[in-house]
């Protein structure tokens, strides 16, 4: 399904909401962003948005992340697919069809 994945406007959308928490917490000081090497991540938009918002982006190399990113494998997993869940038990109930796009800005709105 095309609508399973992240996309570059998807990740711009996210970049843009993870810009404004860093200029509410750290107004005047440079933010760094680990990630992988998702295609989603390297469209040109998002790293100029990046580099004139003082957010720097460092990725990860491919096929490694599972191993420098450990949180993502245990307890962040957990996190996240309990709230998932969650999140679509309210959709479901709603009537609501559920993209993944409708998905991530939930979790995003939650999280907020």
């Amino acid at each position: 399904k095309t609508d399973a994945y992240m996309d570059q406007h998807l990740f711009q959308e996210w970049l843009l909401h993870a810009i404004e928490f860093f200029k509410k917490r750290n107004p005047n000081r440079p933010n760094f962003l680990i990630l992988d090497r998702h295609n989603s991540r390297l469209d040109v938009n998002t790293l100029v948005t990046a580099t004139m918002n003082n957010v720097e982006i460092i990725c990860l190399p491919s096929h490694l992340t599972h191993l420098l990113q450990p949180n993502d494998a245990n307890y962040n997993h957990r996190f996240k697919v309990e709230l998932t869940a969650m999140i679509k038990e309210k959709f479901l109930q709603a009537g609501i069809p559920l993209t993944y796009t409708l998905l991530t800005v939930s979790i995003l709105a939650v999280l907020r």
